[in-house]
């Protein structure tokens, strides 16, 4: 079948309410972190905090994720998958929009982890819905398009909270109940018969180990790890501190330069599957470090946010490089009958990065400010790269 043969398939599959329910949820996804990330100096001079608590905000979304991964994908396999992810939604969204009126910072940690867990249970089943509705290429065009939808949602969000923090901070918090209406259009539209999975631990925590056992994965696994050390530690939470403290940016300005990387990183991730065919996936993922060691260790140079983006923009082109590159090499070290393993305990590394990310920054920062977070953190890229070098040459 030629490709114009195939393109009515696609656009097709694209007005499938199931695929627009997936593509709303996969909107919310990155909804907790980006869209509040320009308010974090205005949210820390509200509550009196010191800056390097400022992180503790992202940490504690992050945290149900390593706790709550694994059990909420053993429930979806037993009761559904969409049951779980509808619940999940409705925690999401009525957690996240009590965090706007929260009145004091403990109450605002308590509601963001409540908010965190409801994020775990649909971000770990909505990518698997489409794996099973679709299979082969109408699969694998599912997948594109939401990877597409995820790029566009991070790079958008940040610009929406900044322009939002103009009706005061609190208000990018409550985007969340945004979440409500599409956990309720999803109860309708997609499908919500139970699988009769087992509810056993074993079979995953076997699977599991049995994969990390095989040569090269662990190191993959640490890549994930320290990936989102950089991108919660340094770039989410610190790069809006500096824009707003040390440049005087306003949310505004925060809001319309994060975006920068997203869209680096998005175009990036776009071109890996050509240049993997002239380059290795190794040496793309040594590279990515690389990226990040050169744009956080030049960061505390820059005296204005015209020599802010540029950096910015190179941060993104490692992380296009890191996230599609490990997750391509981890699937391929990984049998099939142990796939679903491996990407359940990288999505469990993934989510402890998000949350030792902040806290290990702000630890840098109290030791010497700005400079000693993006020095550490470009030091921990530059290391990586060095250890990845050094075990493809041995």
């Amino acid at each position: 079948m030629t490709e114009r043969e195939d393109q009515p398939q696609f656009r097709v599959l694209l007005r499938d309410r199931r695929v627009r329910a997936i593509f709303a949820v996969t909107w919310m996804s990155v909804l907790g972190v980006a869209s509040i990330t320009p308010v974090l100096p205005e949210m820390i001079a509200y509550f009196g905090l010191a800056t390097e608590q400022t992180g503790l905000v992202i940490s504690v979304f992050a945290l149900p994720g390593v706790i709550l991964t694994l059990p909420f994908g053993i429930l979806a396999d037993r009761y559904g998958r969409e049951r779980v992810m509808v619940l999940s939604l409705l925690v999401f969204g009525i957690a996240g929009a009590l965090c706007a009126f929260a009145r004091s910072f403990e109450i605002l940690l308590a509601l963001r982890f409540m908010q965190g867990a409801g994020a775990a249970g649909f971000a770990t089943n909505n990518l698997a819905m489409i794996g099973d509705y679709y299979d082969g290429r109408h699969r694998l065009c599912v997948i594109g398009y939401n990877i597409s939808v995820l790029n566009v949602a991070t790079a958008l969000y940040p610009a929406i909270g900044g322009s939002l923090a103009s009706l005061g901070w609190r208000v990018p918090f409550a985007l969340p109940i945004l979440a409500l209406p599409i956990a309720f259009w999803a109860l309708f539209v997609l499908p919500a018969a139970g699988t009769g999975g087992d509810l056993s631990v074993r079979p995953y925590l076997a699977g599991a180990r049995a994969v990390c056992r095989r040569p090269g994965v662990g190191s993959l696994l640490m890549s994930t790890l320290i990936t989102f050390v950089l991108l919660y530690g340094s770039y989410l939470t610190y790069i809006p501190l500096l824009i707003g403290s040390e440049l005087s940016g306003s949310a505004l300005v925060i809001g319309w330069t994060m975006p920068a990387s997203s869209i680096a990183s998005g175009i990036t991730a776009a071109l890996v599957p050509a240049m993997a065919r002239r380059v290795s996936r190794h040496v793309l993922l040594i590279v990515g470090f690389g990226c990040h060691a050169v744009a956080l260790g030049l960061l505390p140079q820059a005296g204005t946010i015209w020599q802010l983006v540029p950096l910015i923009a190179v941060f993104g082109v490692g992380m296009g490089l890191t996230v599609s590159t490990t997750i391509a090499l981890l699937v391929d070290a990984a049998p099939q009958s142990h796939r679903g393993a491996v990407m359940a305990l990288n999505g469990t590394v993934l989510r402890l990065g998000q949350s030792l990310g902040p806290i290990l920054t702000g630890a840098a920062y109290a030791v010497g400010g700005y400079r000693a977070v993006f020095l550490s953190c470009s030091g921990l890229a530059l290391l990586t790269a060095t250890t990845l070098l050094v075990s493809r040459r041995s």
